[in-house]
């Protein structure tokens, strides 16, 4: 029977669950635990015993003595006195419903879960534990009065999961702590300072998270911004990394980087508002920012401080830096480069910068986006709005029923000024020689050095080449356009401008341009079509089609609902 409800002057009954239906006071005590036979541990064990509220006002829940029960809150104003302890079970606040938690801590070594789409208001001043053991998850709103902290626990992992676009939290604080993991897709709002103090947590934001202040230390590598992150104040990075991940915005008043590198996916950046002080702990440690893609952007509007060891804020390519000051301090003195290199200091070269691309201060600005990820960058005397990327997907047989698969040839193009273009090659799925300009050095299959008959990354599990046709997998390939001159340096190239990025194809010995102009191109091999794909899709979603995987399956049924998402299913 104890499935059966049992209602008795809200007074909770020994082996049976309670529902809750009147305002006022319940009281959750004594041993009244469910107890059932457990074949396999050959005793019989205590359950959580479950409370349903449902009640039209204000409920105040406390409880004594037992822990394992479930407390579901249906509807209700409801609190829990702050002598309520620690519960072993979950917590349930459905939509519409107020859980009121005047406790400190929630801590349980024998775990406790919360689930809630309502509003939970933890009302202590002090602080709210939430460690030990304890998985938070909110899709509503969460509300703290004090300090959001995880206590220490014998390595027992805590998390708090703000989950979904109505998903809010406030909080004075957060301090990640002891095995404390954060997880952020909604909106995040800490009044004061979020901390980070020991190695082996994640805190991942793919949300808008904001914060007054933001500590990462202890030599983690673990922190990851998919969305976007505003620090009002200072960030402190510490003997660590912080991933931007692509299309990700960072904004920061000041920041301090201490032996700590940024990682920055393709189409990201960050912008401090004041002034950066660089520590290193020794020469030719790497620090500073890196990356292996494009778009990339730094803005600082105040003074960089660089403290006198080789190599203490270093920038890869792909990356273009905006700031306001630069200076060197040797021991308290402000000193150049150039002059450390002319009295010998090994401390030459601080600044390590030439590889990533300066932008006179001034000329750079960003805008965050308000309802999306990332930021849109801006160089003053640009045309186009800064980062724009794209990728072109081109079908050389989009006649054929059997194939528009649209991966003949797939490349990134990523805009970086007027007259230069960085561009990735992606996948050769044609079979004809094609080249992306004017010149065989860029011959598609030859920049993957393989066969023209050679398929390259378009995948094997639905097509089977065979011979003289044949499949591969090769790394993407770098290319670049600038000015009006060819080099070749390590699979980076230099050629003509923007403007003049065309798809050509090999037909008896003659180059075409692919062009669709009155539906045929002038070696009649089909009609080639191009799909461009922007930043809203890719890189995060955006896969190309396996081979003979024709895009028409899904994208009819896309166009009626765009959550069907033809374009990341390959």
């Amino acid at each position: 029977m104890w499935d059966i409800y049992a209602i008795y002057a809200n007074k909770i009954v020994e082996g049976y669950n309670l529902k809750v239906t009147q305002p006022g006071t319940v009281d959750l005590g004594g041993n009244y635990q469910n107890d059932s036979w457990d074949g396999t541990a050959g005793k019989t064990l205590a359950h959580p015993y479950n409370v349903y509220v449902d009640v039209d006002g204000d409920l105040t829940v406390r409880r004594v003595g037992a822990t394992h029960f479930n407390l579901y809150i249906l509807r209700g104003n409801v609190t829990l006195e702050s002598n309520y302890g620690e519960q072993a079970g979950l917590i349930s606040v459905a939509k519409g419903a107020t859980l009121n938690d005047q406790r400190n801590s929630i801590a349980a070594n024998q775990g406790v879960k919360i689930f809630n789409k309502g509003v939970i208001n933890a009302t202590n001043t002090e602080k709210y534990d939430i460690g030990n053991f304890c998985t938070v998850y909110n899709e509503g709103k969460f509300n703290v009065t004090g300090a959001l902290t995880y206590s220490p626990g014998d390595a027992n992992d805590s998390y708090f999961m703000n989950l979904g676009d109505e998903a809010e939290l406030t909080a004075r604080s957060m301090t990640l702590n002891s095995t404390g993991n954060f997880f952020n897709d909604g909106k995040v709002d800490i009044t004061g300072a979020t901390t980070v103090t020991q190695a082996r947590l994640y805190w991942v934001n793919a949300g808008h998270y904001t914060t007054g202040s933001m500590v990462f230390s202890a030599k983690n590598t673990t922190f990851y911004n998919y969305c976007q992150l505003i620090v009002r104040g200072v960030a402190h990075m510490y003997d660590g990394e912080f991933n931007l991940m692509t299309n990700s915005y960072t904004e920061a008043g000041t920041a301090e980087l201490d032996n700590f590198i940024v990682n920055m996916g393709g189409n990201t950046g960050m912008y401090v508002k004041g002034n950066v002080r660089m520590e290193a702990q020794g020469d030719g440690t790497y620090q500073g920012f890196r990356t292996d893609g494009n778009n990339c952007y730094l803005l600082v509007d105040g003074k960089v401080t660089v403290a006198c060891h080789k190599e203490t804020f270093s920038v890869t390519s792909g990356i273009t830096y905006s700031i306001k000051e630069i200076e060197i301090d040797r021991d308290g003195t402000v000193v150049t480069d150039e002059y450390l290199q002319s009295i010998g200091d090994g401390c030459y070269p601080v600044l390590n910068l030439s590889a990533g691309t300066e932008c006179p201060y001034g000329k750079l600005s960003v805008t965050p986006n308000t309802n999306s990820c990332g930021a849109t960058w801006r160089i003053e005397g640009q045309t186009e709005v800064l980062p724009s990327l794209h990728v072109m997907a081109e079908d050389l047989s989009a006649t054929e029923a059997t194939d528009f698969d649209f991966n003949d040839v797939v490349i990134d193009v990523q805009y970086i000024d007027a007259n230069s273009v960085n561009i990735t090659l992606f996948a050769a799925g044609g079979t004809l020689p094609l080249r992306i300009c004017e010149n065989d050095d860029w011959e598609v299959h030859k920049l993957f050095d393989v066969d023209t008959k050679c398929m390259v990354n378009t995948g094997t599990k639905f097509h089977i080449a065979q011979a003289p046709y044949s499949q591969t997998t090769k790394a993407p390939v770098s290319l670049r356009y600038t000015g009006k001159t060819w080099s070749k340096d390590q699979n980076t190239f230099a050629v003509q401008v923007r403007d003049q990025i065309k798809l050509e194809v090999q037909k008896d010995g003659k180059w075409y341009e692919l062009k669709a102009e009155q539906g045929q191109p002038a070696c009649k091999v089909a009609t080639p079509v191009n799909i461009y794909v922007y930043p809203d899709w890719y890189p995060n979603e955006y896969r190309w089609p396996w081979e003979k995987q024709n895009i028409g399956n899904g994208f009819k049924e896309w166009v009626v609902n765009p959550s069907t998402k033809w374009y990341n299913t390959k």
